[in-house]
């Protein structure tokens, strides 16, 4: 380790880092770095800091995610000028000026992510607005206009983190409400482009930051268990090559199968059609594993031995 701030650091929190135009360009709260003056924004180009354009203001003041979108550096956080132009919790920064990101959004914003695939730039918060539109929490930009992801209706402002995986947009974050009928959604959830969906019985609490890494989704937060009962003390992995006591593996396929009868007291008759050795999975309202059986083709389940109560099965 070795210090590359000689006269002192920052006077407050760091709350993010990028690399652009091969500069560090860090973001947070503070006003001064190595004793130079800075407006939450600063880079340093492997020699000394310097601060960028006059940096953002507002009654809050902090900058709490950047990303690479179009060749240029975006900056999201609680502000609403940049510079010396209005700019409402995002902005940019081309190198040498500042700019706003269309009208920007209505309250400030925890995270950002660039889809590659689709050329999008996906930005969340505790805003209900973006550009004008309804936005709760979750918006997507295309360098020209912004739009909703999903309904618009949908109450996301609770999320905190965004992080493309397996070309979808996965989001996490705490307080989060979809209005997918009959989908609960447990602080980890995902995009397929139409609709907002759960990810296999996400986390028992709040998600504060994921990201990819050897093709697999890693999430931290304060949370304890992921999946249906998976200890997990704060961080996790979702994937099909996880390592080994590190997290919940992400089903290949879903198995269909059939189930009667539904309520049941007594014996509960299982069948698929799929091929080869399978595993039913009986799981309690909490998520805690009660009984996994193997079995091919089918099975007869004695729902007598299982407590009053209801229960989620998997196949």
């Amino acid at each position: 380790w070795s210090s590359i701030t000689p006269s002192g650091g920052t006077n407050t929190n760091i709350q993010c880092m990028e690399v652009y135009n091969n500069e560090i360009y860090i973001g947070g709260m503070m006003t001064t770095v190595d004793g130079i003056s800075c407006n939450r924004m600063a880079k340093y180009n492997g020699t000394s800091w310097s601060d960028v354009g006059g940096g953002v203001n507002g009654s809050f003041e902090d900058v709490k995610s950047m990303a690479i979108y179009h060749g240029q550096l975006y900056v999201g956080g609680d502000f609403v000028q940049a510079g010396s132009i209005p700019a409402y919790f995002i902005a940019r920064w081309n190198g040498v000026q500042w700019d706003t990101v269309g009208s920007g959004l209505n309250y400030y914003v925890w995270d950002m992510t660039v889809d590659s695939i689709n050329d999008v730039l996906y930005v969340c918060g505790g805003f209900t607005l973006a550009g004008g539109v309804p936005a709760n929490g979750v918006a997507m930009w295309n360098d020209t206009v912004w739009s909703a992801v999903g309904t618009g209706t949908d109450t996301l402002w609770g999320t905190h983190c965004l992080s493309m995986f397996n070309g979808q947009l996965f989001a996490g974050g705490g307080n989060v409400t979809i209005t997918a009928a009959g989908d609960t959604i447990n602080n980890v959830y995902k995009f397929d482009g139409i609709k907002w969906t759960s990810v296999d019985g996400g986390a028992s609490s709040d998600v504060e930051e994921m990201c990819v890494y050897n093709g697999n989704l890693y999430i931290g937060g304060y949370f304890s268990q992921v999946g249906y009962g998976i200890p997990a003390n704060r961080i996790a992995c979702y994937g099909t090559t996880c390592p080994i006591g590190v997290g919940i593996s992400e089903p290949p396929k879903k198995i269909p199968f059939s189930m009667f009868p539904n309520p049941n007291e007594d014996v509960l008759h299982i069948t698929t059609a799929e091929p080869g050795q399978l595993v039913l999975k009986i799981f309690s309202n909490s998520g805690q594993l009660v009984n996994q059986q193997t079995f091919i083709g089918q099975i007869d389940f004695e729902t007598g031995t299982l407590a009053a109560g209801s229960y989620t099965v998997q196949v």
